[in-house]
């Protein structure tokens, strides 16, 4: 069967280090705001403690060891190369050292390896500096879809004086330049348009323009030289592909490596960035500051144990601190390049769940692009002396009050097993002692180089924060990896425990093991295991594609044989919500007990609210599922994503449900920022600028002055569905709705039984609420969706019914449509469950879906008591249905 096949990283050098002032290294580096003396004595800085003088001395006593957990040691970064890689990682340069830190790195083909400073005294930079309060995030480059548009590099930069005021485009017209080409790009970035067609955009408009006195230009070059001028200052700094020697714009590596290319690394001051955020309308009120805490009850990441040891400690919890969340992932641009783009994303976890990923809100400090990947203390080291300043306190003007004093830390973050790796300097997972999460050994599968499996062990020795910056210095001095850990990582200075406070990601975990489940039991080399459903395949393909699924499923169900070219959410769906009722009765049953107790122990861990009890069942679920892999299939499928699904459960207790620091919303942004960069050419304008468009428009709209064109880039910015539509009980109301003349008798019936008294009622076809979408049985004609069946709370109880209807009724007695105070009631035909599917521990089923016989009895209640649409499969004369997962996750 096939296998993912890697190298690993492993082999370090050993160099001679420099010696390093530990004062000025505490100084430096650590994770929140300290002073240290020359003596390598830690205190607390005069300016921080009168910043927290709300805080506890046992908090001050705290964060003074903190500091000398995370410093008590020399900072050195160390990146191993595998064969296939020519890497080496720069050192972390210190403000006030006097002496530099080496840099190790592994053996490599490659015998020109340098260290060079990250901070460098001749480092190049471009800023772009525009007034604070205008266009403070803003630029567009786009090129076409397939090819670059060609341009005369060598013409001489445009004059953008003629345009300080808001000139006409032409004259006497009723639109000026700026609004005009602001306008063009909202409708660019809407309909997600290529460079060509852009560039015929803009000769489009010029023929409807006059002759005379017209501004207006149809050259694309300077449409992107007008947007990337109005940006907020950028530095960008250049580096080796092979070694990561820092040169000049224009140069190349001083250290003359062979096949050395240019990469890029882009630094946007996340300052500016919040700045802009505080200063819109309406952003600083949807922040929670303070959140209740229900012990046993985790909600979000404030209910996590990683976020009330900060409440404990008084760094968060209070009215002047909020907390972020780090992600990064590296995205090729295109197949037949190995040029790709590293985003490093920061999220602010006291937004609400639905405003927290929005790009309008996501902070972007650090861009890298280039042929190879980064290594993690760079990425992190050129965003650490600014983080230090938030974490400090900054003053912002917040819109419509004062100003205030707001002090930010990272508390948790999130990527890929490679790029948590990366970041915290480890080796990767087919390496040794490579969970991040425990130190597991593993051993290398038999006739399989570079695979590591990790058979069960139900005791492990879970990694500490402590033990991590140990083992970090120890790497450092002996210049070998030491327990998985290959040297000290900065993520470590910034974040105040980086073993607990890094997720593990739900959308790789999930699909990739949801992946190699079932590409295991629909393997047609393998049908003589007695597991194999392979011969079932065309049965499972039939019951699969005859569900219809709800609406806020946006991909409906595909054939199993083209499970290959499955997204991930595809999976996600597959395992959670479609699986267990398409393989009940063709999968052996031992194995489908199996199965299910996987199904179960994420369903338990992804709910909206996850209870302490959850957790514990959840652990047993996920301990019997991998104890068994081995015995039921064979231990070689054990790899490292087979091996973290025991770490889930603490991960939960760590940082709150999966659904919290799920890969899916900043996934999402990847695509949308890279839509905009077509081409390798001026790389690192595009991917920069391209960024700040994606998350800055919405600013650049709002500083034009009220006008026609300012509502037509806000009309279509706000290009959604349903967004002129009423809104009743929290409910938008969908589609067309018709008087109803006489109330029916057995509607009347329930009416009654419910003290509701109407004077006159409408019937309605659909509503949406939140991410989900109702439909009534009258209205669904669609062919391949179903958004008919829904879950509903009825008292305490968590019960299902077939949408009818909808009525909003009023109370009022006026004779015309009105605005007067109305109410939606649903209608439904009820279902009463009828099993349950079990798992490999008594007494615990699988939570979200069961058999269920549908009824003609019908039920009237309040539309505020939906909970979420739901899936049906009928399969056999059987109803099965699914509920959702949660309803915090869009796709």
């Amino acid at each position: 069967m096939d296998e993912d096949v890697g190298s690993e990283h492993s082999l370090l050098t050993t160099n001679d280090f420099s010696p390093i002032d530990i004062g000025s290294f505490v100084h430096d580096c650590a994770p929140y705001p300290v002073d240290s003396s020359s003596s390598g004595l830690i205190h607390l800085s005069d300016g921080f403690m009168s910043d927290v003088s709300d805080v506890s001395d046992e908090t001050k006593v705290y964060q003074a060891a903190l500091v000398r957990e995370n410093t008590d040691s020399l900072i050195s970064n160390e990146t191993s190369v595998s064969k296939y890689e020519h890497q080496a990682a720069p050192s972390l340069i210190s403000e006030n050292s006097d002496s530099l830190i080496s840099n190790e790195t592994s053996g490599s083909k490659c015998e020109h390896q340098a260290a060079p400073s990250l901070i460098s005294e001749n480092s190049v930079s471009e800023n772009f500096h525009t007034s604070e309060e205008r266009f403070p995030v803003i630029s567009c480059l786009l090129n076409d879809q397939d090819k670059e548009i060609e341009v005369d590099d060598d013409q001489a930069p445009f004059d953008f004086s003629f345009l300080q005021d808001d000139v006409p485009l032409y004259q006497d017209a009723p639109i000026t330049f700026h609004e005009s080409l602001v306008s063009i790009l909202t409708l660019v970035l809407t309909f997600k348009l290529s460079g060509v067609c852009l560039q015929s955009i803009l000769q489009l408009i010029q023929l409807h323009l006059p002759k005379c006195n017209n501004k207006f230009k149809t050259s694309l070059h300077f449409f992107k030289e007008y947007f990337f001028n109005l940006q907020s200052p950028k530095e960008f700094e250049y580096y080796c592909s092979v070694c990561f020697s820092q040169f000049s714009s224009g140069s190349s590596c001083p250290k003359n490596c062979p096949q050395s290319s240019t990469c890029y690394l882009i630094k946007i001051p996340v300052l500016d960035q919040l700045k802009t955020l505080f200063r819109r309308e309406g952003f600083f009120g949807k922040l929670n500051f303070v959140n209740t805490h229900i012990p046993g009850q985790f909600k979000d990441i404030y209910d996590g144990e990683v976020y009330q040891d900060h409440v404990k400690k008084g760094f968060l919890g209070n009215q002047s601190s909020l907390s972020l969340q780090w992600y990064t992932d590296g995205v090729a641009l295109y197949n037949s390049t190995n040029f790709s783009v590293w985003l490093t994303y920061l999220t602010i976890n006291e937004l609400p769940y639905n405003q927290r990923f929005k790009k309008e809100n996501v902070l972007v400090p650090v861009i890298w692009c280039g042929s190879t990947k980064p290594p993690g203390n760079l990425i992190m080291n050129s965003m650490h002396p600014e983080l230090k300043v938030l974490s400090l306190g900054v003053n912002y003007d917040i819109h419509g009050t004062d100003s205030k004093k707001i002090k930010f830390f990272v508390v948790n973050g999130t990527a890929d097993l490679p790029a948590k790796a990366m970041m915290l300097n480890m080796k990767e997972s087919n390496g040794a002692e490579s969970c991040q999460k425990c130190e597991q050994p593993g051993e290398p599968r038999v006739n399989f180089s570079g695979v590591r499996i990790f058979p069960y062990q139900p005791v492990m020795t879970l990694r500490t924060n402590e033990n991590y910056l140990k083992y970090s210095k120890e790497a450092h001095s002996t210049g070998k990896p030491v327990v998985g850990v290959k040297g000290i990582s900065t993520l470590s200075m910034i974040v105040m425990d980086v073993i607990r406070g890094t997720a593990i990601d739900p959308m790789h975990l999930i699909g990739g093991v949801a992946k190699k489940l079932t590409s295991l039991l629909l393997c047609t080399k393998l049908e003589s295991k007695k597991w194999s459903i392979a011969s079932h395949l065309d049965t499972l393909d039939k019951r699969l594609l005859s569900i219809k699924s709800p609406a806020h499923i946006m991909r409906g169900p595909r054939s199993l044989r083209e499970i290959a070219y499955w997204k991930m959410s595809e999976h996600q769906h597959w395992l959670v919500e479609f699986a267990v009722p398409v393989l009940y009765q063709i999968l052996p049953r031992r194995y489908f007990l199996h199965f299910c107790s996987l199904v179960a122990a994420i369903q338990l861990l992804s709910s909206d609210v996850v209870s302490e009890e959850d957790i514990q069942n959840a652990e047993k679920l996920l301990h019997v599922f991998v104890s068994q892999m081995a015995d039921f299939y064979n231990v070689n499928v054990l790899t490292m994503n087979f091996h973290v699904l025991l770490h889930i459960p603490q991960v939960v207790r760590d940082l709150g449900p999966m659904w919290v620091y799920t890969c899916f919303p900043l996934e999402d942004l990847n695509g949308i920022v890279l839509n905009l960069v077509h081409g390798t050419r001026w790389a690192d304008r595009q991917i920069a600028t391209s960024v700040q468009t994606c998350l800055g428009l919405p600013n650049i709209v709002k500083q034009m002055k009220d006008s026609e064109p300012k509502n037509f880039c806000i009309h279509l910015m706000n290009r959604r569905k349903f967004s002129n539509n009423a809104v009743v009980d929290n409910s938008v109301i969908i589609g067309d709705k018709s008087i109803v003349s006489t109330i029916p008798h057995d509607v009347q019936t329930l009416l009654d039984e419910n003290n509701i008294r109407l004077s006159k009622a409408y019937e309605l076809k659909s509503v949406k609420q939140g991410k989900f979408i109702y439909v009534s049985q009258k209205a669904n004609l669609s062919k391949c969706k179903d958004s008919t069946v829904a879950v509903y709370r009825d008292e305490n109880t968590l019960n299902v019914g077939v949408i009818q209807t909808f009525y909003q009724g009023y109370t009022c007695y006026c004779s015309n449509a009105c605005t007067c105070e109305s109410h939606i009631y649903v209608l439904v035909n009820t279902a009463f469950k009828k099993e349950s599917f079990p798992t490999l521990i008594p007494g615990i089923v699988v939570p979200n879906i069961h058999e269920y016989a549908l009824t003609n009895e019908a039920k009237l209640f309040p539309c505020t008591s939906l909970l979420g649409s739901c899936v049906l499969i009928n399969i056999n004369k059987k109803n099965f249905i699914s509920m959702p997962l949660n309803s915090k996750e869009r796709e």
